[in-house]
């Protein structure tokens, strides 16, 4: 009995051992999360290309959405910026200056109905925000 359990307690740790490094292992052509990581730090507000990569690997990452958002307006595509800017504030509608991004973009696509409702959720997220009470002016203020 005695070497029954030590033989358990030799054996177990490294049949765990053994588990582990089966299912956490690499295949041949997969690349550690450390360096996407470190891509997704490197792109730059223009490279939109580089940025979708980065969403590839996290779709909920509010800020790479922002981001995606914004190198698609400075690019004329504002069509794209506003499905951008509609995707992270379904993931974070609480943020101010994602209605205030969105409302831009939807200003700029002749929306004015829209950049409107925009502008007047983020002046109520951003109290005193000059930028909100300037969308909510362009788009024909409060109605």
């Amino acid at each position: 009995m005695i070497v029954l359990r030590r033989l358990t307690q030799v054996i177990w740790p490294l049949l765990l051992l053994a588990v582990f490094a089966f299912v956490f292992r690499r295949g041949p052509g997969e690349t550690s999360g450390r360096a996407a990581t470190a891509d997704c730090e490197k792109a730059t507000l223009a490279d939109a290309e580089a940025i979708e990569r980065c969403l590839a690997v996290d779709p909920t990452d509010v800020s790479l959405q922002t981001a995606l958002g914004a190198a698609y307006e400075a690019s004329g595509q504002s069509e794209r910026a506003e499905s951008a800017y509609r995707r992270a504030l379904s993931i974070d509608a609480a943020d101010g200056r994602l209605h205030l991004d969105l409302g831009r973009a939807l200003l700029a696509r002749g929306d004015v109905a829209g950049a409107r409702i925009e502008a007047q959720a983020a002046a109520r997220r951003l109290p005193g925000s000059a930028e909100a009470q300037a969308l909510l002016a362009r788009a024909g203020g409060p109605r």
